[in-house]
């Protein structure tokens, strides 16, 4: 559950360390919720028949998270429901919604599904319009996780279908997907985070990305295909993570214009689990490395 979206921490030491508190009824409310907010969704609906008081607490939970199983495919026996229709149904019915997160599960060494099984094809924008036009107006925090496969293969319009209409939205991941930027005219003047992930995205030089989040503070492009010469142009932004498929030259590295830049990480490698990473200090007004140091994963 490592990509679903941060949520705050409350802080209760006092409370904590009452002698009172010796039952999870104890806890504040808001504390109860916060924790149920960062359950998948089938674990949230098996908790409501615990007890009438759980039952009551998680329908405050304005969350949807869904992990489908690659298990689902593969075991024999009856055709599963659609994993698009669960989404689906399972958005429509929760009504009030701030945070969606879905994905399919990724797995070392797991028998590649066939790669035309649409259900696994999440990024697809009539899928996708489908429950969004819905929720868009308090949702603040979206990830979608496509089928790993398809990265390459299932080209989507689902970034600027989701720039048109999620005008509050906060936090935005895309994950295992191939994005294109047609259409993508309508800014996010609320986006604060983005992370791309294993995706190939068309956009050269990352123009329409500077243009559609100008108020990015935190930019995450991981193992992203497609860019050439990019350059980022981003005043609010704070925190940039990149990595590449090899080691790159410093002179390659993007070209950043971020006057309030504070952590700027780097690395390399073909697989999430592959990455080698640079530290070095950054020049200040325009920003490119000075100094790299080399910091490989442990084994």
């Amino acid at each position: 559950m490592d990509d679903l979206p941060a949520l705050p921490i409350l802080e209760v030491p006092s409370l904590l360390n009452s002698p009172s508190l010796t039952h999870i009824y104890d806890l504040p409310e808001e504390l109860i919720v916060n924790i149920l907010r960062r359950l998948y969704s089938d674990h949230l609906a098996r908790s409501r028949v615990v007890s009438k008081t759980f039952s009551d607490i998680s329908t405050k939970v304005r969350s949807v998270n869904l992990l489908c199983p690659l298990d689902r495919y593969t075991n024999s026996g009856r055709r599963p429901t659609p994993f698009k229709i669960i989404i689906t149904d399972l958005i429509l019915s929760t009504g009030d919604v701030d945070s969606i997160s879905i994905g399919v599960e990724e797995r070392a060494n797991h028998k590649s599904l066939d790669v035309k099984l649409d259900d696994l094809y999440l990024t697809e924008v009539s899928f996708v319009y489908r429950w969004l036009k819905r929720v868009c107006g308090g949702l603040t925090s979206l990830s979608i996780s496509d089928y790993r496969m398809h990265s390459r293969r299932k080209w989507s319009e689902v970034l600027s279908l989701i720039s048109f209409h999620c005008k509050n939205l906060h936090e935005l991941v895309l994950k295992n997907a191939w994005l294109s930027t047609n259409g993508l005219s309508s800014a996010m003047l609320m986006l604060t985070s983005l992370t791309l992930e294993f995706v190939r995205l068309d956009d050269e030089d990352l123009d329409k990305v500077n243009s559609c989040c100008p108020s990015l503070q935190i930019l995450n492009l991981i193992l992203v295909e497609g860019l050439k010469n990019p350059q980022i142009d981003l005043l609010h932004l704070r925190t940039y993570h990149y990595v590449g498929f090899r080691v790159e030259t410093t002179a390659w590295l993007p070209l950043i214009r971020a006057p309030h830049l504070t952590s700027y990480e780097v690395g390399f490698g073909r697989g999430i689990d592959e990455i080698s990473r640079l530290e070095f200090g950054l020049d200040p007004v325009v920003y490119r490395p000075r100094s790299i140091t080399f910091v490989r994963p442990p084994h």
